[in-house]
């Protein structure tokens, strides 16, 4: 857990216990972040050849959503929540990997026996580094990706990543959002839908 102050850390121990979450199993770290956004930037958890654990650090370039001047910013800014993965890194002893490509976390499924699912917006966030195929190349170095299966966005605005509608939540299963019929979003999930359904036949 990551925790920038000792009030930090002390809210979310008393928030823990109050949920009964077994603190012999947390880890409070004290750093400094800018954001709660651990799912985009946050670190890859990957294993090596010889079974070490380590984190892999993609590129990251701030949150599009965020102006980078505009007011609220108070002289901090992303550049506290890049330097999360280095940082923990450090605190746990672990290799870090530099991944030279975006591999925003929202926008990554893996099922951790080479796998993993995200949108097309993967691809086209690092058309400016490299095409397709080196991105699939990159994947597989870095993050052990060997099949990665490239979905439609569903949405006509916003962030475009597959956790705004699926999940998966084992081997074998994904969740996946239920619209209306009505809904913008409705076709193009239910499209979604039937290429997963394909890959399992």
């Amino acid at each position: 857990v990551l925790c920038e102050t000792q009030a930090a850390e002390t809210a979310a121990r008393s928030g823990f216990q109050n949920n009964g979450v077994n603190l012999a199993h947390c880890r409070f770290l004290r750093i400094g972040t800018y954001s709660h956004w651990t799912r985009d930037w946050g670190p890859h958890s990957v294993f090596d050849g010889d079974g070490t654990w380590g984190i892999v650090d993609p590129l990251f370039n701030g949150y599009p959503w965020v102006p980078p001047d505009g007011p609220g910013k108070k002289g901090r800014g992303w550049e506290e929540d890049d330097g999360v993965n280095e940082l923990l890194a450090a605190q746990t002893g672990c290799p870090l990997w530099a991944m030279p490509a975006y591999c925003t976390g929202g926008n990554l499924m893996a099922d951790g026996y080479g796998a993993a699912f995200s949108t097309r917006q993967m691809i086209n966030e690092n058309l400016p580094l490299m095409s397709e195929e080196e991105f699939r190349a990159a994947a597989e170095m870095y993050l052990g990706i060997r099949d990665y299966v490239f979905l439609q966005g569903t949405e006509d605005l916003g962030i475009q990543h597959i956790d705004c509608w699926a999940k998966l939540l084992d081997e074998e299963t994904i969740l996946v959002k239920r619209v209306p019929a009505w809904h913008e979003e409705h076709p193009r999930i239910e499209q979604n839908v039937q290429i997963l359904e394909g890959l399992t036949n």
